[in-house]
């Protein structure tokens, strides 16, 4: 969702919204640690954001959740990212508007009962920092124009909603709706979907050329040794498809 500008930092508080991370179970901590961050209750809210305080109870289980999301990628990815914070709510806001998920600089905003597809996209978010990237621009069709979202609306104008009209031209180009909202949407977009529905991410690609260049751009960019390495996409969807 909202993306801002960051800077690198290599620990991470995982930030239970409002509730005691004192009284979080410490096996919690310990699998915390093993990813390079420590978890801690400070809930911080602002630039537009929302959201509710949960339980203890209700913060082991969304954590139990989370860890298990981020089992599916190499700790190096998260370690590298650049996030320092998550913050788990009840009912997340953005703008007044229901977010699943919101990454503002170095923290990740999730709400309760995220889906763990979100973790993937908004840790994108974090590791990704431009907002264009003309590689990227020239993998879509040139009459293709990203149409705003929700939270960020385009204005309402005639030429708008041509644009908008013609969007669905291309949707075979597109992991979700969501994705053709933003250009950076897109490419969290792609990389969550590649992550928790590769099968059904890789049937998309075999019906459009312009998918598959996006899934070559996002591997190309993550198989650095130091994120996920040069073997984790091969090992996912197997050496066939590159």
């Amino acid at each position: 969702m909202k993306h801002l500008f960051f800077i690198f930092l290599v620990s991470l508080l995982l930030l239970p919204c409002g509730s005691s991370a004192a009284k979080v179970d410490q096996s919690y901590r310990k699998i915390a640690r093993n990813y390079g961050f420590v978890l801690e209750a400070k809930p911080r809210l602002g630039n537009g954001i929302g959201g509710q305080r949960i339980s203890v109870e209700e913060t082991e289980k969304e954590l139990e959740r989370f860890f298990k999301a981020l089992q599916e990628l190499p700790q190096n990815f998260v370690r590298q990212s650049g996030i320092n914070k998550v913050m788990i709510c009840k009912n997340l806001t953005l703008h007044k508007e229901k977010a699943d998920g919101i990454a503002a600089g170095d923290c990740i905003y999730l709400t309760l009962g995220f889906h763990p597809r979100t973790v993937y996209h908004e840790l994108f978010h974090v590791f990704d920092p431009k907002r264009k990237n003309s590689r990227w621009t020239k993998l879509n069709n040139k009459e293709f124009y990203y149409q705003g979202s929700k939270f960020y609306p385009q204005k309402n104008s005639r030429k708008n909603r041509r644009r908008k009209e013609k969007a669905k031209s291309f949707k075979a180009d597109f992991v979700s709706e969501y994705a053709q909202s933003f250009e950076w949407e897109d490419r969290a977009e792609t990389f969550s979907f590649m992550v928790a529905e590769k099968e059904k991410f890789l049937e998309r690609t075999k019906k459009s050329p312009v998918l598959k260049q996006k899934m070559l751009f996002i591997i190309d960019i993550t198989s650095n040794r130091k994120l996920l390495g040069k073997n984790y996409w091969k090992e996912r969807f197997g050496t066939e498809t590159f």
